[in-house]
């Protein structure tokens, strides 16, 4: 599966965006980003890559707009995504450009059945049931 190119916008209080691409790992989904201002566009971070475990993921949605998709990603423990910037009600919503909606689409698709067998994998080897979403 592509990579999906991505942009947080309203990091640290609207002063910085966030850019990245997101994937699948072969144990999670896969962030890599870094920050930068949004006056100039000089300052910015070192490259950052965070791993989600799909036991942490509650599901991924993705949403077309008029000229910009959104691919919302949430969590089941806000622990597993605070490190990345724009974190909202344990929700990381992903804005992707009209050209990556069909990937967006499918990375979303693509990680939802990974998140669905991963909990039945866990079911059926004795373990408890996933714990509900907020």
């Amino acid at each position: 599966m592509n990579s999906v190119p991505f942009r947080i916008t309203g990091v640290l209080t609207d002063f910085a965006d966030s850019e990245g691409i997101a994937r699948l790992g072969p144990n999670g989904l896969v962030l890599e980003f870094q920050v930068k201002d949004n006056l100039f566009g000089l300052f910015k971070s070192a490259p950052r890559e965070v791993h989600i475990p799909f036991s942490d993921l509650a599901e991924a949605v993705f949403k077309r707009g008029i000229f910009r998709g959104v691919l919302t990603v949430r969590a089941r423990r806000l622990s597993a995504v605070a490190s990345v910037p724009g974190l909202k009600e344990s929700e990381l919503r992903l804005g992707c450009r009209r050209r990556h909606w069909e990937a967006a689409a499918q990375l979303a698709s693509g990680l939802n059945m990974r998140i669905i067998a991963h909990d039945l994998n866990e079911m059926a080897e004795g373990g408890r049931p996933p714990s509900p979403c907020p």
